[in-house]
């Protein structure tokens, strides 16, 4: 039997939330930066010709903002969801709806 400090386990649930949520943030990151330096490229073909025209690079430069920013406001509103739901999950515990724990493996 396995007995578990409820501090020790919300210490570690918090510290693995905080890693995971910085690796999104970072593939967010490298996500938005790829888009971006793919429009950087596109813009600066040495013949004029080949170049995109400055209006439908603006247009692509808005459509990565919005879908940035559509991305991280569905993570934030998942996450506070997560944070608000009495059905938390560990690794070694399942929790009931009234926060107390059973011992039964996931």
């Amino acid at each position: 039997m396995k007995i578990i400090d409820p501090a020790l386990l919300t210490i570690e649930e918090g510290y693995t939330e905080n890693m995971q949520a910085g690796r999104n943030r970072m593939e967010d990151i490298n996500q938005v930066m790829f888009s971006i330096t793919k429009l950087a490229i596109l813009c600066s073909k040495q013949a004029p010709s080949e170049r995109m025209c400055i209006r439908d690079a603006a247009a692509e430069m808005h459509r990565i903002k919005d879908h940035y920013a559509k991305r991280r406001q569905l993570k934030e509103v998942t996450v506070e969801i997560y944070r608000k739901s009495p059905f938390k999950l560990s690794s070694s515990t399942r929790a009931t709806p009234t926060g107390e724990t059973n011992g039964l493996p996931n």
